[in-house]
């Protein structure tokens, strides 16, 4: 049974975001991962608070340094020291922790961040569709020529109601 689930989501196993997502979950971590995966797995981590890091930090260094230029004529650049370093010890950290809780994100800003963007389902268009069923349902030949406001309400008492 096992090896028939292995190969039937085989590739779905090997897929980098859904790794990173599970390495992020406080419960697994790289504790799942074997030999080459697990090494695989902490690379991508690495490099990916390596890269998160300069993007944000080039960003900010050029906003800063266009107004600076604004107030100051004579002002020079200062090379600001980057924050890769800490948020790769921040990651180091999360790692070792020995907490399975996912409270213990809330200790880890940066892996908070990260661990919301890759574990984050899309939000569902079935409320939406709902609503616009009712609203067909609410506006029928006979009531055609209801105010916006008017149908509004109608729509969300109807919705309301169906709720309670």
């Amino acid at each position: 049974m096992r090896t028939s689930i292995q190969t039937r989501f085989n590739t779905i196993w090997k897929k980098k975001e859904l790794i990173l997502a599970s390495c992020l979950l406080p419960r697994f971590k790289l504790l799942w991962l074997d030999g080459t995966e697990r090494f695989m797995a902490e690379a991508w981590l690495k490099s990916l608070f390596e890269n998160d890091d300069t993007s944000s930090s080039e960003a900010s260094e050029t906003e800063s340094s266009r107004i600076a230029s604004k107030e100051d004529f004579f002002c020079l650049p200062v090379e600001k020291n980057t924050t890769s370093s800490s948020r790769i010890e921040e990651l180091e950290l999360f790692l070792k922790c020995q907490s399975k809780d996912l409270t213990v994100l809330l200790l880890y800003p940066a892996i908070l961040k990260v661990f919301l963007e890759f574990n984050t389902p899309l939000p569902s268009s079935a409320p939406v569709e709902r609503l616009f069923l009712t609203g067909s349902n609410v506006m029928t030949q006979k009531r055609h020529k209801l105010s916006d406001s008017l149908f509004e309400k109608l729509v969300l008492l109807n919705e309301n109601f169906v709720l309670f």
